[in-house]
């Protein structure tokens, strides 16, 4: 990819692929991460989940912040919007800079497409690994979860793979089984 590249996926329509692999039209990244913030999240409690998407909002936030103090470091001022910013650094002739800003351009591609479509979870197993012997591993929040987890969706994500294409990941020692080494160590679990 190149900055302008990663700025026409951000601010104009283009051309990407669909989950499976279909050539469409879609609208500037930007746009549909605003969208996405007006999406309400799940809830994980009896309680109604908030109505709007708060991992959307801080992205563009983000975003906005790391764009205007780019601007500044370059320019000296920040004057425009988010997009006029961002369409003045397709004329960017500093070398340094360019690199530099396609690395920044292509990262918020990136988390824009991780929070807009998020990948499926990977399925905890309730054994503990054959590796290291251990259930629980502490969680990022100190919580304990569960060590064992399984990759078992194809490509798209969208469906369950064959067995034999599925990955088993201890999160405790880093042990990792795939494909048939997997149904042998873990079918039961899997079941």
């Amino acid at each position: 990819m190149s900055l302008a590249s990663n700025i026409n996926q951000l601010i104009n329509t283009h051309v990407d692929y669909n989950r499976v692999g279909k050539i469409v039209k879609v609208k500037p990244l930007l746009s549909q991460l605003s969208e996405s913030e007006r999406v309400g999240g799940s809830s994980t409690t009896s309680e109604r989940p908030i109505p709007a998407n708060v991992n959307a909002i801080a992205l563009m936030q983000n975003i906005y912040d790391e764009t205007i103090k780019h601007q500044y470091a370059m320019t000296g001022n920040y004057d425009g919007s988010l997009w006029e910013i961002l369409a003045e650094w397709v004329t960017i002739k500093d070398s340094e800079w360019q690199a530099f800003l396609d690395h920044v351009t292509l990262d918020w591609i990136d988390d824009i497409k991780r929070t807009i479509d998020p990948p499926r979870p990977r399925r905890p197993l309730m054994q503990p690994c054959s590796s290291c012997g251990n259930k629980y591993t502490p969680g990022e929040d100190g919580k304990r979860i569960p060590a064992v987890t399984a990759w078992v969706w194809d490509n798209s994500g969208e469906h369950v793979a064959k067995p034999d294409s599925w990955e088993v990941r201890c999160d405790s020692c880093g042990a990792q089984w795939i494909g048939k080494e997997v149904v042998k160590a873990y079918w039961r679990a899997l079941r």
